[in-house]
């Protein structure tokens, strides 16, 4: 087995995290194997310290890097209790406000990618909210609803994290 690439020590291991097998360190808790496995653990260990739902925190860690944007709730779904992911956020500004629309804008152009018809709604609780959720047909999701709309997180967030680079999102 080849030394760990960070610490150098001999004691690689392989494990399974979530369906996704990597070798980890057992000096330092390095991964490596592939990019894929490696991000979406990483990202998972990162939402966890976070306290965040890891299936969600991809498109949480997205709309927190917006400027005139405070994100005030994290929910990643629940399939057994056909609870839908969701993005609860503010525009604290007029800066959050053009966030807004722009995000809009992303959501309409990756739409074709994504399994679910994601929007984003209007509430108020102890101010003016916004809802980034899918859309669903009735007003109870099916388990497979939950599942498609998880499915679908890991993709929104690759399209923010592309689109904020944009030229059309820098300069609305």
């Amino acid at each position: 087995m080849e030394p760990c690439n960070e610490c150098g020590n001999t004691a690689v291991l392989p494990k399974s995290y979530g369906g996704h097998s990597v070798l980890e360190c057992d000096l330092c808790g390095a991964l490596s194997g592939g990019h894929t496995s490696v991000a979406t653990i990483e990202l998972a260990r990162e939402a966890q310290q976070e306290g965040v739902d890891a299936p969600a925190y991809g498109v949480q860690r997205a709309l927190s890097s917006l400027d005139g944007v405070k994100v005030v709730d994290c929910q990643g779904g629940c399939r057994s209790r056909r609870k839908l992911p969701n993005v609860r956020f503010q525009a604290l500004d007029s800066r959050g406000f053009v966030q807004l629309e722009n995000l809009a804008k992303s959501l309409r152009l990756s739409a074709g990618s994504m399994s679910m018809a994601w929007t984003i709604e209007v509430d108020f609780q102890s101010g003016l909210e916004f809802v980034l959720t899918p859309r669903v047909a009735t007003s109870r999701p099916r388990e497979a609803d939950v599942a498609l709309a998880q499915g679908d997180l890991p993709l929104l967030a690759r399209a923010l994290d592309r689109d904020v680079r944009l030229s059309w999102w820098r300069r609305p």
